[in-house]
């Protein structure tokens, strides 16, 4: 199939050894089907030396870190400073750090490193929202993470499926660069795994995502419907020929 220059997808490789990520991406990287790859849960375990390892097994590749950041301004500025590298494009930092946190984040990161607001309110209840937050309810609090991505001048929004649907449904609040968007599942994966709403790929461009972050359809070939992808790759590759093509964007004939 005709691989696309801007491809959306980005490989969630959570709970996963250092071996296991490290070998992942040598098989990913090899077919050239996805953009990049999320750590979150392996560089808890594995610290800092974990990118320095995927450097030097794999070579450059992007990566998203997922740690959702909060704390002190300080305590975010150093630890964007301790991940900012030059295959990190992106740094997650939760939302509940606030906009002094945000943007001491956004003024420490450097080229090529960005930073995304990452929301946790698909995770949260209605009862937990109101006791953190004080919102009455969740859309209320993704229409404040919004403004709070654009008033910090963060990359973008990273959040989950149910809040992608929510924005997409008012434009008006959407004028962020950029939405990342988790919880997204093939139509032949039927496994939604702790996600109570997901979306398919193409919903998920549809409504405005930029990247797609996608885990368990790849890393774990045994939840799909039959025939089964037989590698990571073939999976890749079956998820992204499902993504509608005014969605990616293709080399020109000749370049």
């Amino acid at each position: 199939m005709r691989k696309p220059i801007q491809n959306p997808i980005i490989v969630a490789l959570d709970m996963l050894g250092k071996e296991e990520v490290i070998e992942t991406i040598k098989e990913l990287e090899e077919g050239k089907m996805v953009w990049g790859y999320k750590l979150s849960t392996p560089i808890f375990a594995e610290g800092v030396r974990l990118l320095e390892e995927i450097e030097k097994s794999v070579g450059s590749v992007n990566l998203l870190i997922d740690l959702q950041l909060i704390g002190t301004p300080k305590f975010i500025e150093d630890s964007i400073k301790l991940f900012c590298r030059t295959a990190v494009r992106f740094i997650v930092c939760n939302a509940a750090a606030g906009p002094t946190a945000i943007r001491r984040a956004v003024a420490t990161a450097h080229h090529p490193t960005k930073i995304l607001v990452g929301s946790s309110l698909s995770s949260l209840s209605l009862a937990d929202i109101r006791f953190i937050f004080g919102a009455v309810n969740r859309e209320a609090k993704a229409d404040d993470f919004t403004a709070m991505t654009r008033e910090t001048k963060a990359a973008g929004l990273y959040c989950a499926a149910e809040e992608l649907e929510h924005l997409s449904r008012q434009p008006e609040k959407r004028d962020i660069p950029m939405t990342v968007a988790v919880a997204i599942r093939p139509d032949s994966y039927p496994d939604k795994g702790e996600h109570i709403f997901t979306l398919t790929p193409n919903q998920a461009k549809e409504r405005g995502a930029r990247f797609i972050v996608i885990g368990g359809p790849i890393t774990e070939l045994q939840g799909w419907d039959d025939p089964k992808p037989r590698t990571k790759t073939e999976a890749a590759e079956r998820i992204l020929a499902g993504i509608d093509e005014k969605y990616l964007t293709f080399r020109v004939e000749g370049e």
